[in-house]
């Protein structure tokens, strides 16, 4: 019956969410297909790729961004540099621009730690769009990325136990795990931005769900695949924008084999 509760209150703020935004709490891509089935004409982004390496994002690569229905007002390039924005620490270098076309140049980060999407936003000052667009591309983790916790893991945030097991991340295990906040507390209304942040930075990848959230705690499960993670150390990140400290805080926890 609990778990029912939780699953129903999940439900409904992901109803919510699309409610107002038209896409899931969980659906990163707003891409032609989408716009199609919810009988929109929204301009989107489209990349020359489906997915990102880890790699690439640790020794560089090209990324071709095309703007559908729309335009851009400008071929400068330090101005579309400046409308660019990634949600990794990696820099783009637009270096070819045409009406809507930007071919960027990524710098690559040899101390990033792992991160599970890519998200580029173009800002509206450079389009003819009424708004921003952004594009989410997944990273395939074809390098393991490091495992070590950071060095201010646990200090805030902290899973409730002391160890997790490789098992718990198979689709069907069904594992619920906790974290707990010693400072502050965690945002009022949808848990999204906790879900994503644990997607996004989590270097064993898989779904998020929230299962429950109160002001200090909150519960979930990670829908991962059919492989055993091969990590020692269970590493993710809750953004500044999930607690009232307006801190990144870093969980960690051993991997049982």
């Amino acid at each position: 019956m609990k778990k029912i509760s939780y699953a129903i209150a999940a439900l409904l703020c992901g109803a919510a969410l699309t409610t107002a935004y038209g896409v899931t709490a969980h659906e990163f891509v707003y891409n032609p297909n989408s716009a199609q089935r919810t009988n929109t004409n929204m301009p989107t982004l489209t990349a020359n790729m489906e997915s990102i390496r880890y790699s690439d994002l640790l020794y560089g690569f090209q990324l071709n961004i095309s703007v559908n229905g729309a335009n851009l007002n400008t071929t400068n390039v330090n101005t579309i540099k400046n409308a660019t924005h990634l949600s990794s620490p990696n820099v783009v270098r637009p270096y070819r621009i045409t009406n809507n076309t930007i071919s960027y140049r990524i710098s690559g980060e040899h101390d990033l730690r792992a991160i599970n999407f890519v998200t580029l936003t173009l800002d509206q000052a450079v389009l003819s769009a009424p708004q921003s667009l952004s594009i989410t591309l997944p990273v395939f983790h074809d390098i393991t990325p490091p495992d070590q916790p950071h060095e201010d893991a646990n200090t805030i945030a902290a899973l409730n136990v002391d160890s997790v097991n490789a098992t718990d991340f198979l689709n069907g295990s069904g594992k619920v795990f906790t974290v707990t906040l010693a400072q502050g507390a965690f945002l009022p209304g949808c848990s999204d931005a906790i879900a994503h942040s644990i997607m996004n930075t989590s270097n064993v990848q898989g779904i998020v769900r929230i299962w429950r959230k109160t002001a200090n705690q909150v519960e979930f499960v990670v829908e991962g695949g059919h492989y055993q993670t091969n990590a020692g150390n269970w590493n993710f990140e809750l953004g500044p924008d999930t607690n009232t400290l307006n801190q990144t805080l870093h969980i960690s926890a051993p991997i049982n084999h």
